[in-house]
């Protein structure tokens, strides 16, 4: 059970008051707040119901009388309304939340629901006024998501869809291009599936390689080398088959990294030729994210025009830093066995080219 302190703590935060506030409003010290709520203190009983008006609840509720019984009506009167919508209902539901938020004027979660009722109602301007209030005063990060995923919808019926943008891009990123996907259209829709696509693929086979090399709970690595190697295979297929006008740009990193691993393990089993093959396409793609023009656009059909990694010309020590981490890496001991070969000699003045 809180104390009191605890309680005064909770609703202030959830109102986004500071304690110097709230202390200017009951005309005492920033620091009789901070003990009350460091349960260093107590408030004067007369100043319980100025607390109780400015948090807009009951006494009890500050001196922790029946809490999580308020809350349990709250959620109860929540599951009568879901449950009268889902039954066809919907005015009936909206008469019981209404009926909930005189009962309880500041639960953010009644009013969270109440405004999704009334938006589906057509009721558009007391949906907005709800939406705003609980977006003003509620710290919940759930109750806030809620509303903001409502927010981006009655702003888009409005025609507002700026606004609607703009509030979406609060959200983090899943939730967010979730939404936009809904908001956007014509050429600026098109921009976005493109860009997410080559996000999302690129991402995806990022992590797919990086799969390769994990290990279990005891230290051993979960794929077998002949498995690893047909994970990095499946990997640069992909690559090759998205990008099917050869423009790797910015992810020719993450195919040169591909082929570096298949050169370690393929050395590892002895195997003179696809070593070879697989160092000599590790120091193509490196040169590849050399050479990328900065402006570069994607030409290939599913990300035409998407421009994405032009900060490697400014960043040249990320260029000059994998020639020289491939250079290290020619020179380990496991390729002894394939340095003599021409083919070898050829694979370094690949890499070493600028």
């Amino acid at each position: 059970m809180r104390s009191i302190g605890q309680n005064i703590k909770r609703l202030r935060r959830e109102r986004d008051i500071t304690q110097e506030g709230l202390a200017e409003f009951l005309g005492i010290t920033a620091q009789a707040v901070s003990g009350w709520e460091c349960d260093r203190s107590l408030p004067d009983i007369a100043q319980l119901p100025l607390l109780a008006n400015i948090f807009g609840v009951t006494t009890d509720e500050i001196l922790g009388v029946n809490v999580a019984a308020r809350e349990a009506n709250i959620d109860e009167i929540c599951k009568k309304a879901r449950k009268t919508d889902a039954d066809g209902y919907s005015d009936e539901a909206i008469r019981i939340l209404r009926k909930g938020l005189l009962d309880y004027p500041n639960s953010y979660k009644i009013m969270a629901l109440l405004a999704g009722y009334l938006y589906m109602a057509g009721q558009f301007d007391e949906a907005l006024a709800l939406n705003q209030k609980v977006m003003q005063e509620c710290t919940d990060i759930n109750i806030r998501a809620e509303v903001t995923s409502n927010l981006c919808s009655l702003y888009d019926h409005l025609g507002q869809t700026q606004k609607a943008v703009e509030t979406a891009m609060t959200l983090p990123e899943l939730s967010r291009n979730d939404l936009l996907k809904y908001l956007y259209k014509g050429t600026k829709l098109v921009e976005f599936y493109r860009e997410n696509t080559l996000d999302l693929f690129s991402d995806a086979l990022y992590q797919a390689e990086q799969l390769a090399y994990c290990r279990g709970d005891d230290g051993k690595e979960i794929y077998t080398a002949d498995e690893q190697l047909a994970i990095l295979e499946k990997v640069t297929a992909v690559y090759e088959i998205l990008l099917e006008d050869g423009d790797y740009n910015f992810f020719a990193q993450f195919v040169e990294s591909a082929y570096r691993q298949s050169a370690r393990l393929y050395a590892g089993k002895g195997d003179t030729e696809n070593t070879l093959i697989s160092l000599r396409k590790m120091a193509e793609f490196s040169q590849k994210f050399l050479r990328y023009p900065e402006d570069a656009a994607q030409t290939s059909m599913l990300f035409r025009g998407v421009k994405y990694g032009g900060w490697v010309k400014n960043s040249p020590d990320a260029v000059d830093t994998l020639i020289r981490e491939n250079l290290d890496y020619l020179n380990e001991p496991r390729f002894d066995f394939v340095r003599d070969r021409e083919e070898f000699a050829e694979i370094i003045k690949i890499q070493q080219a600028k």
